[in-house]
């Protein structure tokens, strides 16, 4: 990817809001912000990290609606498999005028891992939460 496309990536990134659905309600995170509710939910499952994946557009593609869902399977079925506790959630564009992309979010898992299983979708980044707030980490 060009310097050029990734500096445009990174706005669109750095505007958009990641929610996951925990179970004490929406949680409603943006990149370089601290999240006292994420942390509560992270202490609550014994970690301090997580990792917020999608398998949606590989390589930041537009894909059709049908690929975007048989790549979601996927990534949530690899996911399990790791067998760390899994929530649900979705990135999206501030004023909603971008697409909508599904994710899994996963709580325990480590940086190298949560890049590989990323990089096996294709992806381009992802965000990662470990001692700070939620940043970008690109592939």
């Amino acid at each position: 990817m060009g310097a050029d496309r990734q500096d445009e990536l990174e706005v669109v990134f750095n505007n958009a809001i990641y929610i996951v659905y925990a179970p004490e309600g929406e949680l409603r995170l943006r990149i370089g912000e601290d999240a006292p509710a994420l942390r509560q939910l992270l202490h609550k499952h014994g970690t301090n990290r997580a990792a917020i994946i999608t398998a949606h557009n590989p390589g930041a593609r537009t894909q059709d609606a049908a690929a975007n869902q048989a790549a979601q399977a996927r990534l949530l079925h690899q996911a399990e498999e790791l067998q760390l506790p899994l929530l649900h959630g979705h990135n999206r564009a501030e004023q909603g005028d971008g697409p909508v992309e599904p994710t899994v979010v996963i709580l325990g898992i480590g940086h190298q891992d949560a890049c590989k299983l990323a990089r096996d979708f294709d992806q381009v980044a992802l965000v990662y939460i470990g001692e700070h707030a939620p940043e970008i980490v690109w592939l």
